[in-house]
């Protein structure tokens, strides 16, 4: 009944565009509170070319229940998995000279410095919201399982993602570099073995020759890891961790130190006068790092100490008294430190020290040491293998030297070396072992792309923990094409009423907790006078996507407000928590838009409904 009457109210000045009877001052939005994106991530598409599938997952999490946040990843690969199958069908079907265009996932151009760029960027191709939500649907339609991945379940995109502070921390681009360098490695691995194996797929004598080389190069690297990696590993994880080691003694000796306040001065002096501190001093000496408005406090043992510790662990390591033993020798060889003599005035200091010594070790420090223990004294080193399982493939030396000595693997130069650049680039826990790493270089990068980069991007979305889209949603667009005739200081009254319509469609939306998809030209943002429909209609496309400094782009609208008798949007972008763009309002990633500059760059509108 409210919302009815407000829409009531709302009218419309035909010669201004004013608040038309929504409040002063009055905000409405659905990123906070009892919102439906009050718990969405704020997005980072970081550098992928993926801002449509950011605003489909937004405009699907404001309608599904429970609000999940989705993967704006996952939902690009429907779009560019099916345009891929498009061109390869149209390629097959009208026997195109460029047929073999379409197995570059990413086209590489040497420019004329040398350097090389990606034409095609990541892999992930741009497209729109709407056909993005069709085409999830249609997948599980025909999948008859769920579609769509929840972002915590996709590695390359959750684990860049701080809870706590609630944005994106990924500032290294480690997304746009995964996916580009495994589309590479594809592209490569194509070349040498043929198309991927889609339903359609003519196998021809050639191609059958093709993946038998395929499977021998499978077979060769397979047998390769298993037989080299032993040994690369055995060495890594079994090598005295000296610095860790070192590192946890600077542990301690803070302790020692917070037992023992009075022995610091000015946060930099350790006081002499007192006997512990006297002790304490000949150890090593005092840092301060500072982070923003606070500081820290830490020790550095000195040289000696340090050259004395690296030659006694050894020795250390390998005694009998397994790890309690271990622990013990340590304590014992701080406390052989202290080199002041016992006198009367000081036994107390020294039994203080000796005793601050054996306590100071913290449960996580001891933990450290443990698994430093269980490596290097016993040989456990699973767990080592499974937190640096790439580190083989990194090292291009250990790797592709003597893969290149192997009677088929010498034959793939090119490729092993796109598997090493992989390696360099993807995280850590993209893959459970190092058999899923080689899974991927043997198998998987001869299917589909979808699937392919799937095992890349989400290996913890499993079919069953896919979520589906209800049928009954629907995603609509509305284009909004207006002449330079229309946009006039005043705006001619069609473009009144296409803004009149949909405002209150817009603002309708808004108050029944539904996301608004945008489709915009961002030159304004770099130019606030630059108007996209001012613009003769047969240039103002390709003036738009001229430069690199700005394009077409996808973002999403998440509320708006009455503010100096003008109404604003606010809308989520995906270009992180830092990004600026002056002279606008920019809220952590959001931006605040006047409703008639908007309009005068819009493209289309999305309308989601549930």
């Amino acid at each position: 009944m409210k919302i009815t009457l407000l829409l009531a109210l709302i009218s419309f000045n035909a010669n201004a565009l004013d608040c038309g009877g929504i409040p002063e001052g009055q905000i409405i939005r659905i990123d906070n509170g009892s919102g439906s994106l009050a718990k969405a991530a704020l997005q980072d598409q970081d550098g992928i070319g993926s801002c449509y599938a950011n605003q489909a997952s937004l405009l699907l999490q404001s309608v599904i229940p429970n609000s999940p946040n989705l993967s704006y990843l996952n939902l690009a690969l429907f779009y560019t998995a099916d345009q891929k199958k498009k061109q390869r069908r149209n390629n097959l079907v009208n026997n195109s000279s460029n047929a073999d265009s379409d197995k570059e996932y990413t086209k590489d151009i040497t420019n004329e410095d040398g350097t090389i760029t990606s034409e095609g960027g990541s892999g992930i191709w741009g497209g729109f919201a709407c056909d993005t939500i069709n085409l999830a649907k249609e997948k599980q339609r025909t999948s008859k399982s769920g579609s769509l991945c929840k972002a915590e379940d996709v590695a390359l995109e959750h684990n860049f993602f701080n809870s706590a502070a609630n944005h994106s921390v990924d500032s290294s681009q480690i997304q746009e570099k995964s996916l580009l360098q495994a589309s590479r490695y594809m592209n490569t691995f194509q070349k040498n073995f043929g198309a991927p194996l889609d339903s359609d797929t003519k196998m021809t004598k050639e191609l059958k020759e093709k993946r038998q080389k395929a499977d021998d190069f499978s077979n060769a690297l397979k047998n390769f890891v298993a037989n080299s990696s032993n040994s690369f590993f055995s060495d890594k994880c079994t090598a005295i961790p000296t610095s860790k080691v070192q590192q946890i003694m600077n542990n301690a000796m803070v302790r020692v130190l917070d037992a023992n306040p009075k022995c610091i001065e000015r946060q930099r002096v350790i006081r002499s006068d007192l006997p512990i501190c006297k002790i304490i001093g000949q150890m090593g000496y005092l840092k301060m790092t500072s982070s923003g408005m606070s500081s820290k406090v830490s020790f550095e043992l000195n040289g000696n100490i340090n050259q004395g510790l690296a030659s006694s662990l050894p020795m250390l390591y390998e005694t009998q008294g397994g790890f309690t033993g271990f622990v013990d020798g340590l304590k014992n060889f701080m406390k052989a430190q202290d080199k002041i003599k016992v006198t009367k005035a000081n036994k107390a200091a020294k039994d203080s020290f000796n005793k601050l010594i054996a306590e100071s070790f913290s449960a996580k420090d001891l933990n450290e040491l443990e698994g430093t223990y269980k490596r290097v004294a016993l040989k456990q080193i699973d767990d080592c293998k499974q937190a640096n399982m790439l580190e083989y493939f990194k090292d291009k030396t250990q790797f592709l030297e003597m893969a290149k000595k192997d009677s088929v693997l010498c034959n793939y130069t090119e490729l092993l070396t796109r598997a090493s650049d992989l390696a360099n680039v993807i995280p850590e826990k993209t893959f459970n072992n190092i058999s899923g790493f080689v899974d991927f270089l043997t198998a998987k990068a001869g299917l589909n792309y979808d699937d392919a980069i799937m095992s890349i991007m989400a290996q913890d979305c499993t079919p069953d923990k896919r979520l589906s889209i209800p049928e009954t949603v629907k995603c609509e667009s509305e284009r909004i094409i207006f002449s330079s005739d229309d946009v006039t200081p005043t705006l001619a009254s069609n473009v009144q009423r296409t803004i009149k319509a949909n405002r209150e469609r817009m603002i309708n939306n808004i108050q029944n907790n539904r996301a608004i998809g945008l489709d915009i030209c961002t030159k304004f943002w770099n130019d606030p006078s630059y108007d996209l429909h001012g613009e003769d209609s047969s240039t103002k496309y390709n003036s738009c996507s001229a430069t690199g400094k700005h394009g077409f782009h996808a973002i999403t609208m998440v509320g708006y407000r009455c503010k100096d008798n003008k109404i604003q949007y606010l809308a989520q972008n995906s270009w992180g928590p830092n990004w600026k763009a002056d002279p606008y309002e920019i809220e952590n990633g959001k931006i605040w838009l006047d409703e008639d500059k908007l309009f005068k760059n819009l493209d289309r509108i999305n309308y989601i409904t549930p």
